[in-house]
């Protein structure tokens, strides 16, 4: 079933990419991915072309994300987590270490900036009801984004 899809988003980076966000997402629904969810999203990857160092790269984002949101929530609520736990995950949902630079930062910033920003996704193809998904996401990178600018300012 994966193949024509294949086919039609091979060269599409920004939705082969969301679509296999959302795979994530629903594995990652109860907080973990299992063995058997991993087997499968690494097939999906497989028949989409995208290298094992990529799907690494976008789990790794995508459980920054999920911990990030939760903590977030967790903080705003009760303010049981710590910045300093926060602040970890901020960097882990741009994808980079903490010991990046200022430049680097706002490179990784921008770029996942560009590739889930609604407006680029509609005109690159992705359907009107994945936009709330992607506005969503834009939100929490802007977010993670600005607690780290945030910290290195003090």
């Amino acid at each position: 079933m994966l193949r024509p899809l294949s086919a039609l988003i091979r060269y599409r980076v920004p939705l082969k990419l969301m679509f296999v966000e959302i795979q994530l997402q629903a594995a990652m629904a109860d907080g973990q991915v299992s063995e058997a969810e991993l087997a499968i999203i690494r097939e999906v990857c497989a028949l989409l072309h995208m290298s094992q160092a990529e799907m690494a790269a976008l789990m790794a984002r995508m459980q920054s994300q999920f911990s990030y949101q939760q903590h977030s929530y967790q903080s705003h609520q009760h303010g049981s987590v710590s910045q300093a736990t926060l602040l970890k995950e901020a960097y882990g949902v741009l994808g980079v270490s903490e010991d990046v630079s200022d430049a680097e930062l706002k490179k990784a910033y921008r770029r996942l900036m560009s590739q889930h920003h609604p407006d680029k996704l509609v005109a690159k193809g992705l359907p009107e009801e994945m936009m709330q998904l992607a506005k969503e996401k834009t939100q929490e990178i802007q977010s993670a984004y600005d607690r780290i600018r945030q910290a290195r300012k003090g």
